[in-house]
This record gives C-alpha cells, sequence and structure tokens, in this order.
C-alpha cells in the first residue's frame, strides 16, 4: 500500500575501492549507529585486502536478505538472516571480481539500507628522470 511505500526508508552511502595490480585494497567507514526503532543496524567494513562484510545485528524477530549485485544488477550472491537469529556476519571476496561498482542491499519489511562501493584498478604512476 502507499503507506507502507513512504514508510519504508532508505539509505544510500557510497565507497571509493582502488585494486592493486595482484592485490586488492578496500577503503571502507562504518555507518553511524540509527537511532529510534530500526528492524537492525548495519556496519560495513574492509576485513582484509579484497574482503567487503556486512555485520547485521537485528532489534525485530523479521527475516532479512542480505544481496550482492553488480552495476548491471545482476545478482551475484543473496543470503538470508531467520527471524530468529539475532544477526548475522557476510564476507563478500571481491579478490575475483571485475573492477566496477557494486551494490550490497539489506532488505526486511520495512527498511532497506544499500550501500554502494566501487572496485577499481588504480593506473601507475609514471616517472620522470633526467640522466645525469
Amino acid at each position: 500500500t502507499f503507506n507502507q511505500f513512504n514508510s519504508m526508508k532508505t539509505s544510500y552511502n557510497v565507497l571509493a575501492l582502488p585494486v592493486a595490480l595482484t592485490t586488492t585494497t578496500l577503503q571502507a567507514r562504518a555507518d553511524e549507529p540509527t537511532t529510534g526503532c530500526k528492524p537492525f543496524y548495519a556496519h560495513f567494513r574492509v576485513g582484509s585486502q579484497s574482503d567487503f562484510q556486512v555485520f547485521i545485528n537485528k532489534f525485530a524477530p523479521e527475516a532479512l536478505t542480505i544481496t550482492l549485485k553488480n552495476g548491471k544488477g545482476e545478482t551475484l550472491h543473496t543470503s538470508e538472516v531467520g527471524k530468529r537469529e539475532p544477526g548475522k556476519a557476510v564476507n563478500f571476496s571481491m579478490r575475483q571480481q571485475p573492477d566496477g561498482v557494486y551494490t550490497v542491499e539489506i532488505r526486511s519489511k520495512r527498511e532497506t539500507v544499500t550501500k554502494t562501493f566501487i572496485v577499481a584498478t588504480p593506473s601507475l604512476e609514471r616517472t620522470l628522470a633526467l640522466k645525469q
């Protein structure tokens, strides 16, 4: 219904994730804690040089769906958090993924939180020096 659509809160954040030629370097910032009566709280962080982690604490007995999508909107991974689970940690390895834009979406009945990040291979810096 219209009221359900208006009451759904959506959060969008963007992270840049530079990738080295042989290893991946991820940079992420943790979200500020949410206030009020939220069904869950999601914390996003970098676990290693190529892992993006999502930690979820639930405050309401409802199921959640966690989805990782590429820039084309194709689903790469889906995970569920059951009604009775207090939360979950999900690790996304970006080591084998190509450069591009990725989105992690966490959806409950009442709220959707979305985190968008970029995996990019930095260009090599050129240096110029005069020989003596």
